[in-house]
């Protein structure tokens, strides 16, 4: 069955569709010659989207941002909304979600069931994309034979992945970047050089990256075409934590003009810390995307 008739079949509304198809025409959900579309991950907006999450979408929609990565996936709801809730509330607002962060430690330990039913989400959501955002400190390998075992679990996350129609992804933050002087190599390093690389791909979270004293530009050259999403947010050289776009270190125009050999499919913004409130932020922040990186 391809997603067409699956998404039909599982209930979505004739509305739904039609508006995904015109969405499709406009080009909404493909890059264009000036650069990918501008994506949100919805953390960025964390705090308000516990209470409500309709008019969270609304105003992120309003804004001028096209694409929303989602997280938030518990017991087959992203705050309290099924998959298909979220989806009519997306598409409502003209919005397309081609990707989604999936974690639950049980996914690292399981016969595979949980990450199943991450993708059914996934596919109801229409995502192409399905990354895993995380490890907690309990579940992080701590040398090489730990690695090699993570490495092995991803490969299995990514086949599950391929069977249901997706993507997998793997997101970073800056621990996988720690040197095992011992092993001399880092989990970052063998999950790049222990998986296919067309059963699994990167998500590039370019802040950590940087944070770790890693170099974004060297890695697409190293793994070209492995990289084709990327999460955007810049470094306080002072408080090492977030900030407004183009107010941190982060040379991400230069960085851009090497999309081509990431593999860049989508970027998405991303916001931990605001300087005044998460709408504030993102709203600066589409500004500086428009004109530095899609302009």
């Amino acid at each position: 069955m391809n997603r067409r008739n699956f998404l039909i079949q599982s209930g979505m509304t004739t509305g739904a569709i039609l508006l995904n198809q015109s969405c499709n025409m406009a080009g909404i959900g493909k890059p264009t010659p000036e650069g990918p579309p501008i994506g949100l991950q919805l953390y960025t907006v964390r705090d308000e989207i516990k209470d409500n999450i309709v008019p969270v979408i609304e105003k992120i929609g309003s804004l001028g941002y096209t694409h929303l990565e989602t997280y938030g996936f518990n017991e087959g709801k992203f705050f309290g909304k099924t998959p298909k809730e979220l989806r009519n509330i997306i598409y409502d607002n003209g919005m397309l979600t081609p990707s989604g962060h999936y974690y639950n430690n049980s996914y690292l330990t399981d016969n595979g069931d949980g990450w199943k039913k991450a993708c059914e989400a996934a596919n109801i959501l229409e995502q192409e994309f399905i990354v895993l955002p995380w490890l907690e400190p309990e579940v992080r390998p701590k040398d090489e034979d730990g690695y090699k075992k993570m490495a092995e679990r991803v490969t299995m996350l990514a086949k599950i992945s391929k069977e249901s129609g997706l993507q997998f992804a793997y997101h970073n933050h800056d621990f996988e970047f720690k040197y095992d002087w011992q092993a001399k190599t880092s989990l970052y390093q063998v999950l790049l050089e222990q998986t296919d690389p067309e059963l699994v791909k990167m998500e590039m979270d370019i802040f950590w990256v940087v944070f770790a004293d890693g170099d974004p530009i060297t890695l697409f050259y190293q793994h070209p075409k492995r990289f084709p999403l990327f999460h955007v947010k810049d470094l306080d050289p002072w408080t090492k934590k977030n900030s407004d776009l183009g107010k941190g270190t982060i040379d991400f125009p230069g960085i851009f003009k090497h999309k081509g050999e990431a593999g860049l499919k989508y970027f998405f913004v991303e916001q931990e810390n605001y300087a005044v409130s998460p709408y504030d932020s993102i709203e600066k922040n589409i500004s500086y995307v428009k004109k530095a990186l899609v302009a």
